[in-house]
């Protein structure tokens, strides 16, 4: 079903009030038509709506039922160092569609793009998850975090750590995720092309990040965060 995020203040009784570029999405992008129902989502309920009117700019649901939102059954942050541009947007949109619940994004010693409007950048990083979230029907956002440059400055509490390694020699990924605790924040490290430096496996692995082999070939980054994204939600489903 069609879906939005809109906020609490939106509500008056028992109807929603949309404007501006909501109304856009639900009558431009969406084509809702009139008694069609669709489903508006706060940061608590989801609420199953049924468009009751619309003008030039604003849109009125009314509002039939409402329901607590899901929680993920994983919590899962991707710390994905910065790739080009194109391939970044592309990995935001699948991984929010795989489940992640926040994404940190790392500029890594070989990460080849730099970004020099560091908040416009993570707004509209945050922009592209809203997109997939609507699009794929998830009930969170995933969280964008701001850029951070060095390892340590990640937030550890978890011990749930895991580091993808290129080399082929390296645990399993299967072998790794079983001594995991599901019930907690699950970590995960993905190097940019070129991979990582030997600095930063050093210093990832003072921080109690585990290596794992995902594949025989070497994967692009992209392709290494959705690999390890999809194998981790279905050893825990």
């Amino acid at each position: 079903m069609k879906c939005l995020f809109v906020y609490e203040k939106d509500i008056y009784n028992d109807t929603i009030l949309l404007n501006d570029k909501d109304f856009h999405h639900t009558i431009r992008v969406y084509r809702l038509k009139l008694h069609e129902k669709i489903e508006l989502k706060t940061e608590k309920y989801s609420y199953l709506c049924q468009l009751a009117d619309s003008s030039t700019n604003k849109t009125t649901f009314k509002i039939l039922s409402k329901r607590p939102l899901i929680p993920p059954k994983l919590n899962v942050t991707l710390c994905q160092s910065l790739i080009k541009k194109d391939a970044f947007d592309y990995l935001l949109q699948k991984v929010t569609e795989i489940g992640v619940t926040r994404i940190i994004p790392y500029a890594s010693e070989r990460s080849v793009t730099r970004i020099k409007d560091v908040d416009s950048k993570v707004m509209r990083w945050g922009k592209i998850c809203e997109e997939a979230s609507k699009q794929c029907g998830r009930d969170f956002i995933p969280k964008v975090s701001p850029i951070i440059k060095d390892l340590n400055e990640l937030d550890l509490s978890s011990k749930n750590r895991i580091i993808a390694n290129e080399l082929i020699d390296k645990p399993s990924l299967r072998s790794v995720l079983k001594p995991l605790d599901p019930s907690k924040e699950i970590i995960i490290l993905v190097g940019p092309e070129g991979g990582f430096t030997d600095h930063e496996i050093s210093v990832a692995h003072e921080l109690g990040f585990t290596s794992c082999s995902i594949s025989q070939q070497i994967l692009r980054s992209d392709t290494a965060s959705f690999s390890i994204l999809a194998n981790l939600f279905f050893y825990f489903s």
